[in-house]
């Protein structure tokens, strides 16, 4: 509290800034929710960047296999690859999935909690996941499901690739960060999406599958449950 020497008066803090926000400053709960996504973006960074390093070797072969098969689907087995595919794909979408659920809740993408986007991202993949299990069983085509499977992890590690890029980007350059995260994202949205469908659909006909066919699984396991998910987090 304050002495006035003048008036002999005491002023309290409280009088001093009255209307003013300081009174009730709270950090806890001033803390925007942006920030916390941005700790499990950053931390989850730099654990990817430790992990390449340590596995440099590995990771080495996974990347250049992944840009031979981007640009050439070929027909190919996991039997018949590196460890490095076998085991760095499935664990490559995993340690993703943190980052693509801050990409959506970090940025406001969607007006949901982080939990909610991971627990969506995660049960989407392993439901993606199960589903092309059972119609490589059921329907005897192994490979051809093996290649769809291989290419939408790689579909997705890049997805998630690009926007970390534009992000930080944007975190660097914040003059540009609404163009960034306006036209430049949808733009870069919608040329991925280009690409993934005329991937899926190089991989069909490479293994010699009709149209009817490859138009009925981009519309029940491609296009149905992207649009289920995006539409389940934004209704929050």
């Amino acid at each position: 509290m304050w002495q006035n020497a003048a008036t002999d008066t005491t002023i309290t803090v409280q009088d001093l800034l009255a209307g003013s926000v300081l009174q009730h400053y709270d950090l806890q709960a001033a803390a925007p929710p942006v920030i916390l996504g941005a700790q499990y973006f950053v931390w989850t960074f730099i654990f990817m960047i430790l992990f390449c390093l340590v596995f440099r070797g590995q990771i080495s072969v996974f990347l250049s296999w992944a840009v031979e098969f981007l640009l050439i689907p070929v027909k190919r087995t996991y039997s018949d690859t590196s460890a490095a595919v076998r085991y760095g794909l499935p664990v490559s979408v995993v340690m993703l999935l943190p980052v693509a659920a801050y990409l959506a809740y970090g940025t406001a993408a969607v007006h949901a909690g982080y939990g909610l986007v991971l627990a969506v991202l995660s049960g989407y993949v392993l439901l993606r996941f199960l589903l092309l299990c059972g119609i490589g069983y059921v329907s005897g085509e192994k490979e051809l499901v093996t290649a769809v499977h291989r290419f939408s992890c790689l579909a997705f590690m890049t997805v998630t690739v690009l926007f970390c890029v534009v992000l930080i980007v944007g975190m660097f350059l914040p003059d540009i960060y609404p163009v960034l995260t306006g036209k430049v994202s949808i733009v870069l949205g919608i040329i991925v999406m280009l690409v993934y469908l005329t991937g899926l659909t190089r991989i069909f006909f490479a293994f010699g599958e009709p149209p009817l066919l490859t138009i009925l699984y981009l519309c029940t396991l491609e296009i149905l449950p992207v649009a289920a998910a995006a539409t389940s987090i934004t209704r929050y």
